[in-house]
Order: C-alpha cells, then structure tokens, then sequence
C-alpha cells in the first residue's frame, strides 16, 4: 500500500479542534485545558487497502503542530494572555 501525502491544507482548525478532512480524524480539546483532549480516530484505522493511505503517525504530529499553533496564536480563546 502506497502512503499519501499529508499536507497542512488537509485539516480544519478551529478552537473546537483539528478535523482531517480525508480521514476524519480528529483532535478534541478538553474543556477547559486546550493541551488535554481526545483523539478520534475516524477512518485513519480503516482506510482502503487499495488506496494510498495516509500514515498516520504523520497526521497526528501534524495535527498536533496545528493545535499547538492555534493555541498559541489564539490565547484569548483560553484564558491565557500571551507573556
């Protein structure tokens, strides 16, 4: 099975989370600890053997760098103020 390419324009960030749109994945802030949350799954652990899939430690750590980046350029949204 080939691996797909996962690309910053493949998620959805908005302070509910990360969505990626292809597998819908997904990273899910705790209420009150945008650091703390749940991943969902989606269909990362069903994708189609005859397609390329999109490995998933690669969509993790993206979405991951893009939670981290909203947090971080979105401090209000958490109670936070940058220091």
């Amino acid at each position: 099975m080939d691996s797909a390419l996962v690309t910053r324009n493949q998620f959805n960030v908005t302070r509910d989370g990360v969505v990626h749109k292809p597998t819908e994945g997904a990273f899910i802030p705790a209420p009150g600890n945008p650091y703390s949350g749940r991943f969902r799954v989606g269909q990362l652990a069903n994708q189609p053997a005859n397609a390329k899939a999109y490995p998933v430690p690669d969509v993790m750590r993206l979405m991951g760098e893009l939670w981290e980046e909203f947090v971080t350029s979105n401090p209000e949204q958490y109670g936070r103020s940058q220091g």
